[in-house]
Order: C-alpha cells, then structure tokens, then sequence
C-alpha cells in the first residue's frame, strides 16, 4: 500500500519552524505609508520617502502621478463649468431682482391708503 496518500498528524515535537516573519515597522514611521514627503535623489535618479525610507520606482511614481494629474485637471474642468453656470444664474437672479423691486416701486404708486374707522381716503 502505497503510503503517499496516508493523511498524519506530526508530533508536538515534530511541528516545522515558522516559515514568515512579520516586519514591524521603525519606531516613529508609520506602519502603512502615503508616501506624502518625498526626497528627490538627482544625482543617484532615485525618489525616496522621507516618512518611510521606502525607495519608489520612478516609473510608478510618475505613472500613479499622472493619473492624479489628469483626475485634478477633470475636476478643475468640471468646477470652471459649474462656476460659469452659477454665475450665469446669479446675473439672470439680479435681473429678476431688479425687475420685481421696480414691480413693488410701481405698485406702491397706485396704493390708495383708505382709514376704515373714520372711513376717509387718505
């Protein structure tokens, strides 16, 4: 009987060494890093993180860049249209201000004021 496909249990004894090991990051560095503050190396070509020490792929750091380049460049496009449609309705809002206040001044001409306790037109 072939003994290959016999399942076993290992002795307390014979448990294998822990095959990883989790680093624990730096005292005063975050654990998980943004890569916020970034030191340029032009003489080595190397981007490094001033937070973590961590030394970033050029290329990635441009690429992962020019994504957040072209999403701000979309969002600035976007608040330009949204702010030239305010303003557009703030100015058509002006207009109806003015015309209505003109409405009130013209109807305030034609009020006739009448005392109905002592029932004279003033």
């Amino acid at each position: 009987m072939d003994d290959s496909n016999v399942i076993q249990a290992f002795k307390p004894t014979e448990l294998p060494e822990q095959t990883f090991v989790i680093e624990k990051p730096p005292v005063g560095r975050p654990f998980h890093c943004g890569h916020g503050r970034l030191s340029i190396d032009p003489h080595n070509r190397s981007i490094e993180c001033a937070d973590c020490g961590k030394t970033l792929d050029r290329f990635d750091y441009l690429h992962n860049n020019a994504h957040v380049l072209a999403r701000a460049w979309q969002d600035h496009a976007s608040v330009r249209r949204e702010l030239s449609t305010m303003q557009e309705r703030i100015t058509e809002l002006k207009k109806d201000e003015k015309r209505l206040k003109a409405q009130i001044s013209r109807h305030k001409d034609k009020i006739v004021i009448a005392d109905v306790r002592g029932k004279q037109t003033l």
